[in-house]
């Protein structure tokens, strides 16, 4: 199974192996709409599968999920770039955690891109 389809309100659970250790992700959304129209409405609704290795201890990693929200579509129904925001975990900025280290941490992200883009930042 890779769908689990539920009306509005409605529970569902899914249950599989993961036979792979990796980062994975997941997203729901309306049914048939296709990956590249994914920056409406539904865009947010993202997670993480972080998955170990068998017996090694849990990863103390930071995880971030990049993507983008469209507020609003024009007349052709094709996306609003004025009204078009990036967001890292569902917040775009100023919303966004801020992070602080000290100087000689180690620190381990995990970076998810949902969005429909193949370059959704980049740090300085």
């Amino acid at each position: 199974m890779d769908s689990l389809l539920l009306a509005p309100g409605a529970d569902g659970t899914a249950e599989f192996t993961a036979d792979a250790a990796g980062t994975f992700f997941y997203w729901a959304g309306i049914p048939g709409k296709p990956m590249r129209e994914f920056m409406f409405e539904d865009s947010q609704l993202t997670g993480a599968l972080i998955v170990d290795r068998a017996g090694a201890p849990p990863a103390r990693d930071r995880i971030f999920i990049l993507g983008g929200w469209a507020e609003r579509r024009l007349a052709n129904g094709e996306p609003d770039f004025d009204r078009f925001f990036g967001t890292i975990n569902g917040r775009p900025w100023p919303h966004t955690e801020r992070l602080t280290y000290t100087m000689g941490d180690s620190v381990h992200w995990r970076v998810i891109n949902i969005s429909e883009t193949v370059h959704p930042m980049h740090l300085h």
